[in-house]
């Protein structure tokens, strides 16, 4: 696993999407304020590896979970809503096994 702040490294959505070629999920925080950037990377990456899983997690998935389903359309594979600690592990667990639809 690998946590990646963009805002503090400064990070490109070019770097970003090179970055993520690596991983078969992503995750990524999502403030109502970032809508719009957080849809320009995400496009970035699902075209740069169709097959990564998304998650968006934070305050505004929690707050609007199907609008913000709506929004993302198929960019956005999944989302949390509230807190993720104990979810997001087993989320991984789920998708090692295949499981969760």
């Amino acid at each position: 696993m690998r946590i990646l702040d963009c805002l503090k490294e400064n990070l490109s959505i070019v770097q970003v999407t090179d970055i993520t070629k690596e991983f078969d999920v992503v995750g990524i925080t999502l403030f109502t304020k970032d809508l719009a950037i957080c849809k320009q990377y995400l496009k970035s990456i699902k075209k740069a590896k169709p097959s990564i899983i998304t998650l968006l997690g934070g305050p505004h998935p929690s707050a609007v979970p199907d609008e913000t389903l709506m929004f993302f359309k198929n960019l956005a594979d999944y989302i949390f809503v509230g807190e993720s600690e104990i979810g997001f592990p087993e989320l991984i667990n789920y998708l090692e096994q295949g499981k969760p639809s």
